[in-house]
């Protein structure tokens, strides 16, 4: 008995010897392979991220150029819930934390509180609501840290309290991320497992984008109330289905939306703002299930604006994460390209990789592939791995925007400072904010501090023809392009007149602008514009191929924002979910505890919808919202009918 125990124990310490060496190889060091990485070392492994860059971050990075200007691949923007991103984010300690700084660089909050009437405490974020209350500032700041409904009993206001105009527009300024402690004081909830704040350098002043137009005040600047019905039943319907919505990934967007059913701001709203400088979709292959279901994600939160980040993308999170991993045991090898694969019956033997041109072989431990889906298919194809390399090839979609910073030699101000534009009737849909407003004030914008505001900006379109050259974006050279975007800034008469109203009449030239540039994975060869690095998006055509995590080689998996998640949706949010569900997976296949993974889900109403529409899709019916409809219009008729009897 005696020697059976003890042959037990030592195979227990020889099992836990043997899982603490075990060695995590992990190709690609962006978002999906630093989440692995994090996730694993935690664990004990032993873990080795091979990049072909000099650098981590992969095409969310932010980098300095020559004359040490921030520039990225696009704006970050952090969706509301992001909240496998937020828990990933809190985990990594920060040096660089400016938020008493950030303090004074924004608007002091104005938060305010009340008792609803099931004794719950509800906390309100007046802040950008300071220069538009109709009773004036002064009345605004009585309500300061105090409970709101006393004070308006104590002025005579208390009408407010059932009033539904003023109710409405006051849930909107409602926020979870306060919360009232026991000296009746508002502060930060930092109890809240899904809250962020704890990772100061995601900046709390959320992106508030405008439409603006080339044509001063000739647009209408909100939906119609047709525009909110038609919508509402568009979008419902893909809210409601389940089975179907594989039908609903395959289908254009643009084909299911009519302009004739919507006002003109009603579809720039939807078309040129909400897919792509919104979602980040190509707004002519988007399918009409993944803006649904993005739109889904949006309208189940409370707070439905995005944040960015208080410093450059890498300055304020992969620097420190880099840093946090290299502590821990991570080993980085920079330089070392990902290029062949081989195999064994159901395993990988060798993995090739190029470094300085010489070849570098690894033949042990488990290999995670995390790197750019349209990078994949030449290894898969390399390697003869025919299955692979055939759904990668289907996979191979990608949108063109065009990311540039213009750096002014004045400081621009906007009526707030959370503010960001999409110039709608520009030929590029160009979408810029002011990265000045939402960073720490101690951020060098570069060129000597010479830059007092920096515009980061996005081409969404790069197919129409500009106005100097006729030609699309990716047709100019990298200087006309410069010169092109300059030119569409210029003839939006409404930002020019926003600049001149905010900054005491000052009219802004052309002159002002001392730094002009795009990011530098854009270079102009054969005639037109090519990338380093193909942004992979969804749209109609790709939602089909997209891989799970798991391969039926035991020790290769699968990683990154295109891979199959909960969220299932192109995004960072994406790519830091697929790397939890890849490490759980190892995790699980040696008996170890599990990582935290949020999965999206819908509520309980759309869950009951979704359930009945499945009933109906197997019967052949129409969607659970037409099949109402149709109720409703028998019923009305039936009854309309039996009332002329």
């Amino acid at each position: 008995m005696l020697q059976t125990l003890n042959l037990v124990n030592s195979n227990i310490f020889l099992y836990n010897r043997l899982y603490i060496k075990m060695l995590i190889n992990i190709y690609g060091a962006g978002i999906s392979g630093l989440t692995i990485a994090h996730e694993l070392i935690e664990k004990g492994y032993q873990v080795h991220i091979y990049e072909k860059d000099n650098d981590v971050g992969g095409m969310a990075k932010s980098r300095r150029t020559k004359e040490n200007v921030p520039t990225e691949h696009s704006w970050r923007g952090y969706a509301p819930f992001y909240f496998n991103t937020f828990d990933i984010l809190k985990k990594i300690p920060i040096e660089n934390d400016c938020s008493i700084e950030k303090m004074t660089n924004h608007e002091e909050k104005l938060l305010t509180y009340r008792i609803n009437s099931n004794g719950q405490v509800e906390i309100f974020d007046l802040t950008n609501f300071k220069k538009s209350h109709p009773g004036g500032l002064s009345n605004l700041l009585r309500v300061k840290n105090k409970n709101f409904e006393e004070v308006w009993k104590d002025l005579g206001y208390d009408w407010h309290i059932t009033n539904s105009h003023v109710q409405q527009h006051l849930n909107s300024y409602r926020t979870n991320d306060y919360v009232l402690d026991s000296n009746n004081n508002i502060v930060e909830n930092f109890s809240n497992q899904k809250n962020y704040s704890v990772f100061n350098n995601l900046n709390k002043n959320r992106l508030d984008f405008e439409l603006l137009y080339n044509s001063e005040n000739k647009k209408r600047k909100n939906l119609s109330l047709t525009d909110y019905i038609y919508l509402f039943y568009k979008f419902l319907k893909v809210f409601s289905s389940d089975d179907r919505k594989s039908d609903y990934f395959n289908t254009q967007f643009k084909k299911i939306i009519s302009k004739n059913y919507l006002s003109e701001y009603g579809y720039n709203f939807i078309f040129d703002f909400i897919a792509g400088p919104g979602y980040g979709f190509d707004k002519n292959t988007m399918s009409y299930g993944h803006y649904g279901l993005f739109l889904e994600y949006v309208m189940n939160q409370t707070e439905k604006k995005w944040q960015v980040m208080s410093l450059p993308t890498s300055e304020a999170w992969f620097n420190p994460w880099v840093k946090y991993l290299k502590n821990k045991g991570v080993q980085f090898y920079f330089n070392h390209k990902l290029i062949n694969l081989e195999k064994e019956n159901e395993k990988i033997s060798k993995v090739i990789l190029n470094s300085n041109n010489k070849e570098i072989s690894i033949n042990k431990g488990i290999h995670i592939i995390a790197i750019n889906p349209n990078n994949l298919y030449n290894i898969f194809n390399n390697s003869k791995f025919i299955k692979l390399s055939d759904q990668h090839l289907q996979l191979m979609t990608y949108n063109n925007q065009i990311s540039f910073r213009l750096g002014i030699s004045k400081k621009i101000n906007f009526d707030v400072n959370n503010r960001g534009f999409v110039l709608v009737d520009s030929p590029f849909n160009i979408t810029f904010y002011p990265q000045e407003d939402h960073w720490c004030k101690n951020v060098d914008l570069g060129m000597n501090n010479k830059i007092k505001s920096l515009w980061s900006g996005t081409i969404i379109l790069s197919y129409k023809n500009g106005y100097i050259y006729n030609k699309s974006a990716i047709n100019h050279t990298l200087d006309e392009l410069k010169n092109e975007i300059i030119e569409q800034f210029f003839r939006s008469k409404e930002l020019i007149e926003l600049i001149k109203k905010y900054n005491n009449g000052y009219i802004l030239n052309k002159n002002d602008i001392i730094h002009k540039e795009i990011y530098d994975d854009w270079y102009f060869s054969e005639n037109r514009l090519q990338t380093k690095n193909k942004k992979w998006v969804n749209d109609s055509f790709n939602e089909k191929f997209r891989p799970l995590n798991q391969t039926k080689y035991n020790n290769l998996y699968l990683a990154g924002s295109h891979c199959k998640t909960s969220i299932n949706i192109w995004s960072m949010e994406s790519a830091i979910e697929s790397g939890k569900i890849c490490s759980n997976l190892i995790l699980s296949k040696y008996n170890k505890e599990k990582t935290y993974v949020y999965t999206h889900q819908s509520n309980c109403l759309i869950k009951f919808l979704k359930l009945l529409d499945n009933i109906f899709y197997s019967l052949g019916l129409p969607n659970i919202i037409d099949m109402i409809i149709i109720f409703i219009i028998v019923y009305l008729i039936y009854i309309k009918t039996n009332k002329e009897y």
